[in-house]
């Protein structure tokens, strides 16, 4: 028998047993322009995807670029292995350790496994993220400080992350509680449908004027 002293190298991945896809709808406020919400989402190499809301506190140039700032390092954070609370802490430092931005700003992240379906969830001010399922009840995650909580996903759920602009258009005692019936409403399996309904549904709330920046990002 001839054994031969070459080699060949080969990798394997195992196959991921959900697929995401996903849509946005944005709006920048009145007389602005440019806005000061940002946002990512992100299929990793390691059969995750990661998505994100940064809502820099006000409007124009400045909130733009700060939001812009955060997202992008978290977009690195996450791409070197990271966990969500880690980067949120490291860029808290960075950013108090700085001088030249003391702006408040709200950060929504989610990471979602796509072996699993299992998803991650972290807040920091940000505004109420909604589950929409096939199966279960609506589920509504509020502000968590720092420290992640988890939610199974299954096939046919959306993940719905929004800007404060948002919220604030609706014109009721109950926001959250009302978002939650408007996407309840809502009967279509595309994430850009979903998100520009969203947005046409609370943008006529204010006579089609946007008061505030207003983001959404829904993820199937």
């Amino acid at each position: 028998m001839d054994l031969r002293e070459d080699f060949s190298q080969y990798c394997f991945f195992e196959e991921v047993n959900f697929m995401t896809i996903s849509g946005t709808a944005r709006r920048t406020r009145e007389d602005e322009e440019c806005s000061g919400d940002n946002f990512t989402v992100m299929e990793m190499n390691t059969g995750q995807t990661f998505m994100s809301i940064c809502d820099g506190m006000g409007s124009g140039k400045k909130a733009k670029q700060y939001s812009e700032m955060i997202i992008d390092m978290l977009e690195h954070l996450s791409e070197s292995g990271f966990s969500e609370s880690t980067s949120l802490k490291l860029i808290n430092s960075i950013l108090l350790a700085g001088n030249q931005w003391q702006e408040p700003t709200a950060v929504d992240m989610a990471l979602i496994d796509q072996y699993s379906g299992i998803c991650q969830f972290l807040k920091l001010g940000a505004a109420c993220t909604y589950i929409k399922s096939t199966s279960l009840p609506m589920g509504v995650f509020q502000e968590v400080d720092v420290e992640a909580i988890t939610k199974k996903l299954y096939d046919g759920d959306f993940v719905i992350m929004i800007s404060d602009g948002i919220v604030d258009a609706l014109k009721c005692e109950d926001k959250e509680e009302a978002m939650g019936r408007l996407i309840m409403e809502i009967n279509t399996s595309s994430p850009r449908e979903m998100a520009l309904h969203i947005l046409s549904r609370t943008l006529a709330m204010t006579d089609g004027i946007p008061k505030d920046d207003m983001t959404v990002l829904c993820t199937g």
